[in-house]
């Protein structure tokens, strides 16, 4: 019987795998497009809201939150397959049916959602309140907080290594189809102005590890690793733009002053995204 239960968690396992080759293979071609522009004038959205991007994929979310300045998404993914089992699925009436809620949330300027975003529906605030609920529940098996397990031991939540490389792509893809590396609020330094790159690989060199474009969220901000441009951001959440603050990456405070809307760090090593996250750390003033 166990060896049927293996057999049969590889063959998903498999089945997954190939799904999410499938995913970056159609990246490739598709990472660099925007979200078009489909509003001749701004619209007017809700807390509740159903909203559609159109763009190399079509992208759903829900307004959660609205303030004078930006709208916050909780975004909704369309491959099932690659989602977490403990993903809520919704019902939605438009060229998809179901759709399902995702540990991917960003708080976008209101021009641009304005503009992008086709409203398709509206969910109740029972409904609502499920949503979040559900996204704080993801939100916290990706940053790998501990629960008990069947067992009552204490271990760390994961979606696992294929799941988690969906999200990731899926949070950088939107990041980039929305351009929100245009906002006026940009810092950028130099990795060399701060450390020694001999020193530094030599240091971490068992947990170096080069990766593709990459994100995980942290505690009030999103960290994106781009490998290829040898490039660090850090987008930070509205709660801590514009208020005073510290940077450190390794111990050495990088920035400080005024939190900007991100944080771009070049020229730095092929990191892995694991060791970026223990390394860097925020500090409100």
């Amino acid at each position: 019987m166990s060896s049927e239960k293996s057999i049969r968690k590889e063959r998903k396992l498999s089945i997954l795998q190939e799904e999410l080759k499938s995913y970056k293979s159609f990246l490739k071609g598709a990472r660099k497009a925007k979200f078009e522009q489909i509003q001749n004038e701004s619209i007017e959205l809700s807390v509740g809201d159903i909203v559609v991007m159109y763009g190399s994929i079509m992208t759903y979310g829900i307004v959660v939150d609205i303030s004078e300045t930006k709208s916050k998404i909780v975004f909704l993914t369309t491959n099932l397959l690659l989602s977490s089992q403990k993903a809520l699925k919704l019902r939605i009436n438009h060229l998809v049916n179901t759709v399902v809620v995702s540990p991917i949330d960003l708080s976008i300027p209101n021009e641009k959602i304005r503009l992008c975003a086709e409203k398709i529906g509206r969910i109740p605030e029972n409904l609502l309140k499920k949503v979040l609920e559900n996204h704080d529940v993801l939100k916290r098996i990706e940053n790998g907080e501990v629960a008990q397990d069947l067992f009552g031991d204490m271990q760390p939540q994961t979606f696992g290594k294929t799941i988690q490389e969906y999200y990731n792509l899926e949070r950088s893809r939107i990041l980039e189809s929305l351009d929100l590396d245009n906002q006026k609020n940009v810092v950028k330094i130099r990795f060399t102005d701060y450390f020694r790159k001999e020193e530094f690989v030599k240091q971490y060199a068992s947990l170096l590890a080069a990766e593709n474009v990459s994100t995980i969220s942290g505690d009030g901000y999103i960290l994106e690793l781009d490998a290829e441009n040898s490039a660090l951001k850090i987008y930070f959440d509205d709660r801590y733009v514009g208020n005073l603050g510290e940077i450190e990456l390794d111990g050495k405070v990088i920035y400080s002053g005024e939190i900007p809307n991100i944080l771009e760090v070049s020229d730095i090593p092929p990191i892995s995204l694991g060791l970026a996250k223990e390394l860097v750390k925020f500090m409100k003033k």
